[in-house]
């Protein structure tokens, strides 16, 4: 079992957890290193053909018992402005080169 053993972990991330599965993987083990996500043979059944609902289904068991997300429509109203520009950048020649 792979992990870290500890009283209490919070992990806090500023970017979305579902980047990848690898991502959603790290945080599952982190969090509770006794899931069954935390065992080779579990990454190795969840990577068989067909096994897709199974993984989803634990995923999904396993966020909405640990994971507080707060959703676009709630973070829109506090974020800024999207700004779209353009800047020209002209390269050196010993920057050409490379």
């Amino acid at each position: 079992m792979i992990g870290l053993h500890a009283e209490c972990t919070v992990p806090m991330s500023g970017t979305p957890y579902n980047n990848t599965p690898q991502d959603i993987a790290t945080l599952m083990t982190f969090i509770e290193p006794g899931h069954p996500s935390s065992r080779e043979q579990w990454w190795k059944a969840a990577t068989e053909q067909g096994a897709a609902k199974m993984v989803v289904k634990e995923i999904k068991s396993w966020s909405d018992n640990y994971l507080i997300r707060r959703g676009k429509d709630v973070i829109a109203v506090q974020l800024p402005p999207k700004t779209v520009g353009h800047v020209s950048l002209f390269l050196s020649g010993a920057e050409m080169s490379v």
